[in-house]
This record gives C-alpha cells, sequence and structure tokens, in this order.
C-alpha cells in the first residue's frame, strides 16, 4: 500500500513526485538536447551538407563553361565529359528545375 491509503496496480510503478525543481527540468531538457535521436542525424541549428554548399557557391564568372569550370569556352563547345548542372546558374548536380541556388535566390 501506499502513503494515502491506495494499492498499487499490477505492473506499475509507484507514482513519482511530480513537483520536480526548475533545474531538474532544464538539465534533463539539456541532456536530451545534446543527443541526436537517429545514428549519424544532424542536430538542430547544424548546417547540413546541402546548406554548407549553399553558402559557399559563388557562381562562375562569365565566359567559364559549367561543365569543367575553365574560362574561354561554353558548355556546348566542351570537350570534356557532360556533368549535369544549372543552365542558370552552373550549380553541380542540379538540373534548372531543381537547382537549390535559384530556389533560394528567386
Amino acid at each position: 500500500m501506499y502513503g494515502d491509503g491506495t494499492r498499487p496496480e499490477k505492473g506499475r510503478a509507484p507514482p513519482k513526485d511530480s513537483r520536480k525543481t526548475d533545474e531538474e527540468n532544464t538539465s534533463k531538457k539539456a541532456s536530451q538536447e545534446e543527443k541526436p535521436s537517429e545514428k549519424g542525424a544532424v542536430p538542430k541549428g547544424t548546417p547540413d551538407g546541402l546548406q554548407v554548399l549553399l553558402e559557399k557557391y559563388k557562381p562562375p564568372p562569365p565566359g567559364t563553361c559549367f561543365n569543367c569550370r575553365l574560362p574561354g569556352h561554353h558548355q556546348a563547345d566542351c570537350d570534356r565529359p557532360k556533368h549535369k548542372f544549372c543552365y542558370k546558374c552552373g550549380f553541380f548536380n542540379a538540373d534548372t528545375k531543381s537547382c537549390p541556388w535559384c530556389a533560394k535566390n528567386a
């Protein structure tokens, strides 16, 4: 029996004191925020790979090939193997419809 005269239910733990201090609540929240929920997950507030690329990306200067990034010719005249890129800004591995740089700056 509990101190208040009630009997414990089968399979249930005794009730805990629901009056916690602010320090206990704060420390519990802080410890939960430090651990990502999944292995390899990026914690909130941390930029993922695409965000880092977008922050560092600068479109190539005019007259530069979007395919090989060398000056002096355009992508239509490039002899190197063709790569996927945005035709508006030159962002690699994205076509014009799905370009994150153009979507960010639209």
